[in-house]
């Protein structure tokens, strides 16, 4: 347990790892990693996300796009380019709510994928330009964010920073840090 709270095991366990086991994903729990970033709470229910899922000899093409602090995600079997179509107007008052639909679908995603016992790594270290070409995404979509999707294991020859950055330990601010509590007076 990483919390002193009773809360939901996938989230407290939840942890971005950057060694993967070359294990391939069965279809059954690919399936439900769709479905859950599929079912995600959606502005107006617009869904503006969009998935290019990358796997076997297709993650060759990611290395150009990943920041070379990231090649480590090539040994994940399932590595995701996540897009927002920008055609899509979301937009209430002044606050476009696109990019957190996308969020909200990559953390359905996400937590989906340590309930079927793997782990991802999300990463906004990438070239956007070598994005597009990798994936040939459509003029209106808008580079997001890229996941690393895999069972944990493996020795993942990361590189020095890599393996000191794997080794720390998880750590979140508390929750006073986090939340101001604003009560009304009882009358």
């Amino acid at each position: 347990m990483n919390t002193d709270q009773p809360i939901l095991r996938e989230l407290n366990q939840r942890k971005s790892v950057r060694t993967f086991l070359p294990t391939a994903i069965e279809q059954e729990k690919l399936d439900a990693l769709w479905a859950a970033a599929t079912w995600a709470p959606s502005s107006r229910n617009a869904q503006e996300w969009h998935y290019y899922a990358c796997m076997g000899s297709a993650r060759e093409r990611i290395a150009e796009v990943l920041s070379p602090g990231n090649h480590w995600a090539l040994a994940a079997p399932l590595i995701l380019g996540v897009v927002r179509d920008a055609s899509i107007v979301n937009t209430v008052e002044s606050r476009e709510y696109g990019m957190y639909d996308v969020a909200l679908s990559v953390m359905c995603l996400v937590v989906e994928a340590e309930h079927q016992g793997l782990r991802a790594h999300q990463m906004a270290g990438f070239s956007e330009a070598a994005f597009r070409r990798a994936f040939g995404i459509k003029d209106q979509e808008t580079p997001v964010v890229m996941v690393a999707i895999g069972y944990e294991g493996g020795d993942g020859n990361l590189d020095p920073v890599a393996q000191q950055k794997e080794q720390r330990p998880r750590v979140r601010k508390s929750i006073s840090e986090v939340v101001t509590m604003i009560r009304a007076e009882a009358p």
